[in-house]
This record gives C-alpha cells, sequence and structure tokens, in this order.
C-alpha cells in the first residue's frame, strides 16, 4: 500500500506527510489546545495510532474489532514528558510500519479480501486508513500553525 506509506513517511501528493508534519513538534505544543474545541496534537497521535492497531487486528485475524469511545481516544499519560510524547510518535510509527509491512508481504490477493463484518475489501479499507491519517495530518498541521503564530 505506497500510498499509506506515502501518507505516513514522505512524498505524499499533496504535501508534508504526517510523520513530516509531527517533526518538530514540542510537549507544549502537543499538549496545547490553540482552538477551542480541538483534540491537542498528542490526543491526535493517539488517535490516530489506535485505529491503525485496530485495522491491522482486522487485517490479520480476519476479525472484526469493535473500536469502543475508550479506545478511539486513548487518554494522553499522565506525566508529559519528552520521553512520553516520544514513545506515542514511535508508537504511531510504528502502527503504521506494521500495517503496511504486513501487506507488502503478503500475496496481493489480500487487498481483494472482504473485511469481516464490513461491507467493503481489504483495499477499501487500507485507502480509508491512509484517508484517515491525512485527515488528521491537516488537523495537526492547523493546530501547528496556530502555536506558531
Amino acid at each position: 500500500m505506497d500510498q499509506l506509506k506515502r501518507a505516513h513517511l514522505a512524498d505524499a501528493w499533496h504535501g508534508p506527510s504526517l510523520k513530516e508534519i509531527l517533526d518538530g513538534v514540542s510537549v507544549q505544543q502537543a499538549v496545547a489546545r490553540p482552538l477551542k474545541n480541538t483534540h491537542s496534537i498528542w490526543e491526535l497521535v493517539l488517535h490516530i495510532e489506535a485505529w491503525n492497531r485496530l485495522i491491522e487486528t482486522r487485517v490479520k485475524k480476519k476479525k472484526l474489532e469493535t473500536m469502543t469511545l475508550k479506545l478511539d481516544w486513548p487518554p494522553m499519560p499522565k506525566v508529559k514528558t519528552v520521553a512520553t510524547w516520544k514513545r506515542s510518535l514511535k508508537k504511531l510509527d510504528r502502527s503504521v510500519k506494521s500495517l503496511y509491512s504486513f501487506l507488502e508481504k503478503s500475496d496481493e490477493a489480500i487487498l481483494d479480501r472482504p473485511v469481516v463484518g464490513k461491507p467493503y475489501n481489504v483495499e477499501h479499507m487500507m485507502h480509508g486508513v491512509a484517508q484517515h491519517n491525512l485527515y488528521h495530518a491537516g488537523q495537526i498541521a492547523i493546530l501547528k500553525r496556530a502555536l506558531t503564530k
């Protein structure tokens, strides 16, 4: 899934990838809420990572995992340090890399396989993951810009 890889790492058609947007974000920026009624950058990172893991489970285990509100928006760590922020970024990075690595190693026929309990196939779901991650990457870019004004 080239698009998922590009959306996360680099060479995305639209502009900076999620990883490029997150580059240089400090702990203070990650927890800030520069705009009313929005999630913080850190919350968005945790949310994206949670969905990546859930989708990987759906693909690997051929099992429909349900996204609960608690899983959908995991709480930020109680202690917010550079180390915990970097750990969250590494988990996000691993979640995306694990997903596309699995797909790259799999037979291409996996993309045509129906997703259990859903009216679409794995390929459609993977496009959705890339779109979801980029949607939130756009939100992060806006928050980052609001913090640097």
